[in-house]
């Protein structure tokens, strides 16, 4: 190893994609990685750092734990960072080079165990460029792989993996008796959870009593007889306790519509899996046949808005969202915080009146209704996440569309079906064959062409905008400062109320996507005095929300199809 000195500290970095993988453990990556201190460098381990479920697709910075390590104040002084391979700092080239780049411009030092990459070096950065290319191979061979089991999985009429539809249960089919692998799973009805889908349909339908109900009416129904909504199913088959929350009209339909709720599965593109014969590959037993579920959507389509939609629609109502909306929650339940109340500020120049409230207490859950003043907090959040972020590139995450033609080929393929379907009716005879097949090998051809045809995934990529996150702050904080400047006389220098209010709201929106592009988490404690006014910085955390992990569901669903209980 090149030039390290005798009583380094290094903080030891130990990443982990899923809890339960036991090839790369926690105790492992942390051994091997003090072993290596202990014997190559001779230097000490201020520190052992440790992300779990975070894959490494996920840049270091937006990582619980390591971000906290890379920010000017770390929480301890270090001089090295060490991890078991290269794949453990990132599997994504741009992540690693960003990596390398801060440890080179903050005097720091980044190895790893396997093969002894050393990055300080002209050599040691060749290879550790080499090694982050193959490590984001990799995360594209896995996810290309998780692809093709669950098409295969879908096409077999076997559950994919992945949360389990509302009204069914995960089923196991058991082993191979020749292989002693796992079959798989399948889905089953839930012996009560289907016939509340059923009913809510019938009523709809109006199958039974011919007096037709609506969707609101269904969930009123549902709330008033306190049958849990999907999300507190999913807590009670976890074994958590439900948290009471309310059914929606929204929720309703999407189960009603569901195509596994008709027996059915779609693929990644939406579009109803076939088997050979042309038919729907069916996954379980239909709760609602397709045809109900076609009728169901006319007549949901259909149903006229109630007075109150109509006006929101023509006249929607302005949302006093504020900086911190989706970012704050309240610490006793886990709730989303809103801002309400007064926007004039008081003699103090704080708004009062304008608070952010914990609306548990409304809904009949039981928490005891934290709330706490909008401006000082709104102030506290924004200089924390500047210290934490401030310094950072401001990286953008571009949109590029895919290219597909699969509508194209839906269509065609249904006029083929119809067309077949005529002739086995017997509709062509005598010179109509002439036409059918001159139709059915234009349609042939078409579908060939369109098969044909090179298609692209929709793809994200990041955008280097050349500022830092202070600066973009500052960009949407001069806008906030401008609807409140004034001038010698003490008058507003934009006159519009309407004008200034426009620009505070652009500017605590732009504020608002910052914490939400760092998936920022301000968690608000209850007031050590019940209805003390003052402002106590000690009831804010500031954390981060969960993240989503791709790398994890990929080798989940590959478990899935290998893995033997």
């Amino acid at each position: 190893m090149a030039a390290s000195a005798s009583g380094d500290r290094w903080v030891v970095y130990v990443r982990l994609s899923r809890d339960t993988d036991e090839s790369t453990s926690i105790e492992r990556q942390t051994e091997e990685g003090r072993r290596w201190v202990e014997d190559v460098t001779h230097g000490v381990v201020v520190a052992v750092v440790v992300d779990t479920d975070v894959s490494g697709e996920v840049s270091p910075w937006k990582r619980k734990h390591l971000a906290e390590w890379l920010e000017p104040l770390p929480p301890k002084p270090f001089d090295g960072m060490v991890a078991l391979r290269v794949d453990r700092w990132a599997r994504r080239v741009v992540w690693f080079s960003s990596l390398m780049d801060w440890c080179r411009d903050n005097g720091k030092r980044i190895n790893t165990v396997r093969m002894n990459i050393d990055p300080s070096t002209r050599e040691g950065r060749m290879f550790a460029g080499i090694a982050a290319m193959f490590a984001e191979n990799e995360l594209e061979v896995i996810k290309e792989r998780a692809q093709e089991t669950r098409d295969t999985l879908r096409q077999m009429g076997r559950w994919p993996g992945g949360r389990v539809p509302y009204g069914r249960v995960k089923v196991h089919l058991g082993k191979d008796e020749v292989t002693g692998k796992s079959k798989g799973w399948r889905l089953d009805d839930h012996p009560h959870r289907c016939s509340v889908v059923r009913r809510a349909a019938d009523n709809i339908l109006g199958t039974y009593s011919g007096m037709q109900s609506t969707p609101h009416a269904e969930v009123r129904r549902l709330n008033n007889e306190g049958e849990p909504t999907e999300s507190d199913c999913r807590l009670i088959d976890d074994g958590k306790e439900a948290k009471g929350t309310k059914w929606l009209r929204e929720t309703l339909v999407r189960i009603l519509l569901n195509p596994t709720t008709a027996g059915v599965i779609t693929d990644h593109e939406g579009r109803i899996v076939r088997g050979d014969d042309g038919l729907p590959v069916m996954i379980a037993r239909p709760i609602i046949t397709l045809d109900e579920q076609d009728q169901l959507r006319a007549l949901i389509e259909s149903t006229p808005q109630s007075e109150t939609q109509r006006v929101r629609t023509e006249k929607p109502r302005r949302k006093n969202t504020g900086p911190l909306s989706y970012v704050q929650h309240c610490h006793e339940c886990g709730g989303t915080m809103y801002r309400d109340g007064s926007t004039e500020a008081g003699s103090d120049g704080y708004r009062r009146r304008l608070r952010y409230r914990c609306p548990a207490r409304s809904k009949g859950l039981d928490c005891p209704g934290v709330n706490i003043v909008a401006d000082p907090v709104e102030k506290w959040a924004g200089e924390e996440f500047l210290r934490r972020h401030g310094h950072m590139a401001y990286i953008l995450e571009e949109h590029v569309p895919g290219v597909s033609y699969a509508s194209d080929i839906k269509a065609a393929e249904s006029a083929l079906d119809e067309l077949e379907a005529d002739r086995r009716a017997g509709i062509y005879k005598g010179a109509a064959v002439d036409r059918f097949r001159t139709q059915h090998r234009s349609l042939t051809e078409r579908l060939e062409r369109l098969h044909s045809l090179p298609t692209r995934e929709a793809t994200t990529v990041l955008k280097d905008t050349g500022r830092t996150v202070a600066t973009e702050w500052n960009r949407h904080n001069e806008l906030i400062l401008r609807s409140t400047a004034v001038n010698e006389k003490g008058e507003f220098i934009v006159d519009d109320p309407e004008e200034r209010k426009v620009l505070r709201e652009r500017g605590e929106q732009g504020h608002n996507g910052l914490y939400r592009m760092f998936r920022i988490r301000v968690e608000v404690k209850r007031a050590a005095v019940k209805g003390s006014r003052s402002f106590d910085p000690g009831r804010l955390v500031f954390t981060y929300q969960a993240e989503e992990d791709p790398e994890a569901a990929a080798l989940e669903a590959i478990a899935q199809e290998e893995a033997t209980d």
